[in-house]
């Protein structure tokens, strides 16, 4: 559900209510019946929340996992930069992350 999904990625984002409400330019108590499922978001407000809490539109849907995990403006990018590369700058990118020393990861 919706209302669900809203308060699972606020709350993975570790923001209260008032935080996310001051964030998206409305009433606390517009945002809390977002979270009960009282009130629907117009698409705009949808669209904003996405945008403040750093999510796909689609993980607000439901049609992604929500992890939990907010990735910062330099991560969204890297990201970004990872889907729009060819397969072959993919491969290298991934390589070169797998076999740095200070990755952590066992080969």
């Amino acid at each position: 559900m919706l209302s669900d999904n809203i308060k699972k990625v606020r709350v993975a984002c570790g923001m209260s209510q008032r935080e996310a409400s001051e964030l998206l330019g409305i009433s606390s108590s517009v945002y809390s019946r977002y979270e009960t499922g009282n009130r629907m978001p117009p698409l705009d407000m949808f669209e904003k929340m996405a945008d403040v809490f750093g999510v796909s539109c689609d993980e607000l849907l439901g049609r992604n996992t929500v992890t939990g995990v907010v990735l910062t403006e330099y991560e969204r990018d890297l990201v970004e930069a990872f889907r729009s590369a060819d397969m072959r700058a993919r491969e290298d990118a991934a390589r070169l992350l797998s076999d740095h020393p200070d990755t952590g990861r066992v080969k």
